[in-house]
């Protein structure tokens, strides 16, 4: 992770709650494991786990949310993709399933996606 990542994280930990914060500090900016959070925190490492990948998820959506508001700077079909991914939490196989695209169509989508995103945030 560089240092602009890592402001980026700082600044979005803010609006978290002071335990998810602590476990996102212990995680990515200490490097400690899940059972070691979770000995400090005296909860199980599958919570741990559980909650970071939430955090992650909410923060994901909401900076999608963000990128999509500049619409006419990411196509409507990586919109609509990205919609399913990371609004709506869908899979990519659930995605195969429900729209008959294959999955690798998908993943191509989801790298387009990701490289569309990754530009907006560097303007």
């Amino acid at each position: 992770m560089n240092a602009k990542q890592l402001n980026k994280l700082r600044e979005d930990m803010k609006h978290l709650s002071k335990q998810d914060r602590a476990m996102i500090r212990m995680r990515i900016e200490l490097g400690w494991t899940y059972k070691e959070i979770a000995e400090v925190l005296n909860i199980a490492s599958a919570t741990v786990r559980r909650r970071i990948h939430n955090v992650f998820k909410r923060m994901i959506s909401k900076e999608f949310e963000m990128m999509t508001q500049r619409r006419s700077l990411v196509p409507a079909r990586l919109r609509r993709m990205g919609e399913m991914l990371y609004l709506h939490g869908k899979s990519e196989r659930s995605i195969v399933a429900s729209t008959g695209y294959q999955l690798h169509e998908v993943r191509v989508m989801k790298a387009q996606l990701e490289a569309v995103c990754e530009s907006i945030a560097l303007r």
